[in-house]
């Protein structure tokens, strides 16, 4: 994410696909105060190469699918070490990633819906 994407945001806990994952959450949400649960559709991940220092994931597989592919990755380091994220990315994005390499994950924090945590 560039820096200043997340200017008056907080770090919170982000739920992807049944999976957590720290990210962030912008005060302009549906819940105004309190403890919530950050909803991110496949297709607001960002999933960047990167060098082994920046990374926090790594990829597991990248499934071809016309115009959008499917990224797999393995998020490392963390307090969800070895989970499993799933990204949707156009396809011509995506042809750099190959399986195992190390990559940057990011949410495009605009796409984020929160809701009240249940």
């Amino acid at each position: 994410m560039p820096s200043g994407a997340t200017a008056g945001c907080t770090a919170k806990r982000a739920l992807l696909l049944f999976v957590t994952m720290k990210s962030t959450a912008c005060p302009a949400s549906s819940v105004a105060s309190g403890a919530g649960e950050a909803l991110v559709r496949p297709e607001a991940l960002q999933v960047d190469a990167a060098d082994d220092g920046q990374a926090n994931g790594r990829v597991v597989s990248v499934a071809f699918l016309g115009p959008f592919s499917r990224v797999q990755c393995r998020l490392v380091g963390g307090p969800d070490d070895g989970e499993i994220v799933v990204a949707q990315l156009p396809s011509a994005s995506v042809q750099h990633l190959s399986a195992d390499q190390p990559v940057r994950i990011g949410i495009d924090t605009d796409a984020v819906l929160v809701v009240p945590a249940a």
